[in-house]
């Protein structure tokens, strides 16, 4: 009983302590402010409006929020390198005399007096929302209600995403968090946290890839959970958000083998195919298939996701249009040329430096496909929306006359794949203008891969041998060596018979 009694003892005397803590910070702040005349709010995010985007002269308007505040001491003091939503600026007498930060509708931090952000209780919280909404700044009460949506949008994607998976599966990926906690607490010492090679996730993905004993069923539900995200949006379904769970999952899959997916490949439904298209383009499944077996489930799994992906995956496609070939990659690159396959829009690929239809034009011009003409007709008419569509015209053009048109300034463009046109439109000129072009303006690109490309193709052109294919060797290391080279023996230099 005295064990007892000694331990109420202490939590009471610890609730205490902190209840005092939090007491001193509102008692400091509120001293601080003391006859606070006036308050702004201002914008701290680059490029907002500069100046006071709020303004409020009224002593005891101001004195009520004020009074107002109030602190959750044990969630509070945690220094973050968050600048904060907004400034809020005290006067008095025209005089400023706190500059506060508010951070994402929790609190407040006072840089200088407070260490970290001083987190609200709920009633203050809801009393500075409502203070302001008052007073003609309702930004914080629908921040507020916005949470509240995007929380409800969070459990209800959550739940959708579950609800593919059976109940033995599902019940593996819902104790998941636990089993980490559990691990932790376990093991306070370690602190990886969500790594591939975390034993608690090592252990969960071998559970739950035993959780359906048909793996092909497995491939499917796993495809058709992670579609499933894809067609609610944004939010949850974009290839390069990962929450733990999704991870889970994603990491299961690398579990299974190429023939485990066949069901899922035959399959129609979206929801499986943009599942599908997510571990083929943006994750590993791609390796598990040979060049040709490749091409035509690119082919669908590209068309899925042009009709069906609402969660702006369209763009990230765009680099995979040049990796695959073959007579379905042929009508897929037709068919965006010539507007029958539209890809939605997205802000999400910074790397998409061309229209789709001008790309599909662009690679087009390397097949043997008869509609490139009507495709390149097409392409023309249409208004260009990157500063280099009209120049991958020009570079395909190039490519099936045989001829070069290309402008002395082609490897100023930062389109990897206009620069990979124009050298091979070089490469068959086989002129020494051509092959100082390379040399002088392709050897020194911005980017890698044109580097790369330069230097094999300088080599095939010359028959002379920089790069000797060693373990972890690069062609554009030898770069500077041939520049220097060039610089001798270009003026009589003579290609091989």
């Amino acid at each position: 009983m005295k064990t007892i009694v000694r331990s109420l003892t202490f939590l009471f005397a610890i609730a205490f302590s902190l209840k005092a803590h939090a007491d001193e910070l509102t008692k400091s702040l509120q001293t601080a402010l003391k006859g606070a005349d006036k308050l702004e709010i201002t914008e701290t995010l680059p490029g907002a409006k500069e100046g006071a985007t709020f303004q409020l002269n009224n002593p005891k308007a101001i004195g009520k929020l004020i009074k107002s505040f109030d602190f959750i001491e044990e969630e509070s003091g945690i220094p973050h390198a968050s600048m904060g939503d907004c400034r809020a600026h005290f006067f008095r007498s025209n005089k400023k005399i706190v500059t506060l930060w508010f951070h994402h509708s929790l609190g407040l931090s006072w840089p200088g007096k407070w260490i970290g952000e001083s987190v609200f209780t709920p009633a203050s919280q809801k009393a500075w929302r409502d203070w302001f909404k008052n007073h003609g700044e309702p930004r914080f009460h629908d921040w507020h209600e916005g949470a509240i949506i995007g929380k409800e949008r969070e459990t209800a994607n959550r739940s959708a995403f579950l609800a593919v998976f059976p109940k033995s599966s599902r019940e593996i990926i819902e104790g998941y968090d636990q089993a980490y906690d559990d691990y932790h607490n376990a093991n306070p010492e370690d602190f990886t946290t969500y790594l591939n090679d975390h034993p608690v996730l090592l252990t969960t993905k071998a559970k739950l890839a035993v959780s359906l004993p048909d793996r092909q069923d497995l491939a499917s539900v796993i495809s058709k959970a992670l579609g499933t995200l894809s067609l609610r949006g944004q939010d949850c379904g974009s290839w390069s958000w990962y929450g733990h769970e999704v991870e889970l999952v994603l990491e299961t899959s690398h579990l299974l083998e190429a023939k485990d997916f066949q069901a899922a490949l035959n399959s129609s439904d979206p929801a499986t195919l943009l599942g599908l298209a997510r571990l083929f383009f943006y994750g590993e499944l791609s390796k598990h298939f040979t060049p040709s077996e490749s091409g035509p489930i690119a082919a669908k799994l590209i068309e899925a996701v042009a009709k069906h992906d609402r969660a702006g995956n369209a763009s990230l496609i765009f680099p995979w249009l040049a990796r695959f070939s073959g007579t379905q990659i042929t009508m897929i690159l037709e068919r965006i040329a010539l507007g029958d396959l539209i890809f939605p829009s997205s802000d999400m690929n910074l790397s998409q430096d061309l229209t789709f239809p001008h790309l599909a034009c662009l690679l087009l011009s390397k097949t043997d496909s008869p509609r490139f003409q009507e495709c390149l007709k097409k392409v023309e008419a249409l208004k260009p929306e990157y500063p280099d569509d009209k120049l991958a015209l020009l570079v395909a053009r190039s490519i099936r006359a045989k001829t070069n048109l290309l402008p002395e300034t082609i490897f100023d463009s930062r389109s990897t794949q206009i620069c990979l046109g124009a050298l091979s439109v070089l490469e068959k000129q086989r002129t020494k203008k051509a092959l100082d072009l390379i040399i002088t303006k392709g050897t020194t690109h911005d980017w890698a891969a044109i580097r790369e490309e330069s230097v094999l193709t300088m080599e095939r052109m010359t028959e002379k041998t920089w790069y000797q294919n060693g373990e972890n060797e690069r062609a554009e290391w030898h770069a500077k060596d041939i520049r220097e080279w060039w610089g001798k023996e270009k003026q009589t230099f003579k290609f091989p018979e």
